[in-house]
């Protein structure tokens, strides 16, 4: 006889609805949880899947508080924590920030002192 306290047996299809899983995908983890082979049917008992489901859980990450947001305007200060004064956009000439600096009108005071 049967015991009425045991594991309830569930193929391929029950597990894969319970899962919200495609049957193929449910078989692919089959080797993972374990199960019960009669014949040609699969049958997974529930013990299985709840011992997996509770091995694979990952538990909650603990949030810090979030920080306010700095000001539209204040931008500056933002650049300035996030990227060293020595490697501030600023000090660094690009290909492009050297053809627009050729490009621009350069007064006549401005071509002597060089």
């Amino acid at each position: 006889m049967i015991d009425p306290h045991a594991d309830r047996l569930l193929n391929v299809r029950q597990l894969a609805d319970l899962l919200s899983l495609s049957e193929r995908s449910v078989r692919r983890l089959l080797p993972e949880i374990g199960y019960v082979r009669l014949r040609r049917t699969v049958r997974i008992p529930q013990s299985n899947i709840e011992n997996y489901l509770q091995g694979r859980s990952v538990p909650p990450l603990e949030r810090s508080p979030r920080r306010r947001a700095p000001a539209q305007g204040n931008m500056s200060s933002v650049v300035d924590r996030i990227i060293p004064a020595h490697r501030h956009r600023s000090h660094v000439r690009t290909p492009v920030d050297m053809a627009i600096r050729a490009l621009q009108p350069v007064d006549k005071v401005k071509r002597e002192t060089r």
